[in-house]
């Protein structure tokens, strides 16, 4: 496996095709700003479902203990930092941008299949016709700077809460007591090497900086991050996602292509755009807008016009990914298992207090695809009705958005409390849900405390609800799934 561009003080790489162990800190210079108000002033000008970016706040809410319980084990799944867009997008955009110039030279000087007569193009389309193109191949995937800082900010904070988390987080690091896993890609790598950067800041025996140990599995062999790669069932279905389509044939898209198409052919005709070229300019907007803060394309779009793209990108995610389809989140079992059996081993360390201590923090490292299905699995943000090409005017205002769920750096933090042996309820372990830093209650909760956590025993119960007792061949297997 190449890491290529890592900046880690340490890489030791132990032979392996399954598991790989990556020993290393991710170097982020000093003075790192975790201050919000650029990224703030980013996300108020538009959001764009999983392409936006992470809306954290400058500073960390001070909650007091939760009563009596007290925090013995967390389990973190975190999406990756904000990356740049993928080799075929920015193929896609020269393409475009190709096609665009050609379109505009003719009009210029002349010639050319659209007979150019050399008339004065407008200010807007003198503007696009000078871009010039900052996204470059090479770079294609990879973590962006603020990628890395959102995760650094993410882990600052998290070790703020020492209020809400004394017992998990002042202990210094060592890979019994804090594990991290990541999958193969060089952008989770790095998020998880930033993260524990800002983590154990100051804390490490190497001028303040702490090496880790990350294990990461091969995209082939990953059937804990990589689920849905491993699921025929899930892919078959995905294939069939079919309402995102039928949404590009609604009049909200037709009113939306004609509103850029005459921004484009303000004077005459400059080019008949076709959805996907619609597509590109929107890609090209969102891109450039995550990863620089600025971009000419986004003018081409209204407020109104990002929403219905937002939709049409929400709506294909909820289909594919989110709570439109059981195999969606049930594909998620062998994950949900893993953040049980973590929790399980923290409560059994408590009840019979086992000489070795417990892993007091597990960290995953992975997708949008990985946190979705996830974050179904527990029914949150789910609305009353599903997303339809047909609804849009009605799900204006859904729970249901990419942009507030699986945003780049987004994270489910989930918390096991111990609130005693004499707890009112009977119920002395609870779980405390967090959904970008936010406490959420999940609805098969049926007795969340004045806290918002839920009985842990009800999260168990849960997963034999939702699972039915299959495990995940089972529930992947596409003949048994499509004859049950």
């Amino acid at each position: 496996m190449a890491l290529v561009g890592l900046p880690l003080h340490v890489i030791v790489i132990i032979a392996g095709a399954v598991l790989v162990t990556v020993i290393g800190v991710w170097h982020t210079p000093n003075g790192v700003s975790c201050d919000a108000t650029e990224n703030m002033y980013r996300l108020s000008i538009f959001t764009s479902s999983t392409k936006s970016l992470y809306p954290f706040k400058a500073t960390v809410r001070n909650e007091t203990a939760l009563g009596t319980c007290k925090a013995v084990a967390l389990y973190g799944l975190i999406r990756h930092g904000t990356r740049y867009p993928q080799k075929k997008d920015i193929q896609r955009f020269k393409e475009f941008f190709a096609s665009l110039s050609q379109k505009l030279r003719n009009i210029r000087y002349g010639g050319g299949d659209d007979g150019g007569n050399g008339a004065q193009i407008g200010s807007l389309l003198s503007a696009l016709h000078g871009w010039e193109n900052r996204l470059h191949e090479e770079d294609a995937s990879k973590l962006t700077h603020h990628g890395s800082r959102e995760q650094f900010c993410l882990a600052k904070r998290l070790a703020q809460r020492q209020v809400r988390y004394p017992s998990l987080l002042e202990e210094k690091y060592c890979s019994s007591t804090y594990a991290f896993k990541s999958t193969q890609l060089s952008r989770t790598i790095e998020s998880a090497l930033s993260f524990a950067h800002g983590l154990f800041e100051g804390r490490g025996p190497l001028n303040g900086y702490q090496p880790i140990t990350l294990d990461v599995v091969g995209t082939h062999e990953d059937k804990l991050l990589r689920f849905f790669d491993h699921c025929p069932y899930y892919l078959k279905m995905k294939e069939e996602e079919v309402f995102a389509q039928e949404f590009q044939n609604s009049h909200h898209i037709h009113q939306m292509v004609a509103r850029v198409q005459a921004i484009i052919n303000t004077e005459q005709q400059v080019w008949n755009m076709t959805f996907k070229d619609i597509q590109s300019a929107y890609k090209l907007c969102i891109s450039e807008h995550v990863v620089f803060g600025d971009s000419i394309w986004c003018r081409l779009f209204s407020h109104h016009d990002m929403d219905v793209m937002e939709y049409h990108a929400d709506l294909k995610l909820y289909w594919t990914k989110g709570h439109g389809r059981d195999i969606n989140w049930k594909s998620a079992a062998p994950l949900v298992a893993d953040m049980l059996e973590h929790l399980k081993v923290a409560q059994d360390s408590v009840l019979h207090a086992q000489v070795r201590k417990p892993r007091k923090a597990t960290f995953r490292f992975a997708h949008a695809e990985t946190l979705l299905p996830f974050v179904a699995f527990w029914g949150l943000m789910n609305d009353s009705q599903p997303l339809r090409h047909d609804n849009y005017l009605e799900m204006v205002d859904r729970w249901f958005r990419g942009s507030s769920i699986t945003p780049f750096s987004a994270n489910v933090m989930c918390v096991l409390y111990d609130c005693g042996s004499d707890a009112e309820d009977g119920e002395r372990f609870r779980v405390r849900l967090l959904l970008n830093e936010m406490g959420v209650v999940s609805p098969f909760c049926r007795k969340p405390d004045n806290y918002g956590m839920c009985p842990f025993s009800e999260f168990d119960n849960h997963f034999v609800n939702k699972t039915g007792g299959q495990n995940f061949s089972e529930i992947c297997d596409v003949r048994a799934q499509t004859h049950s």
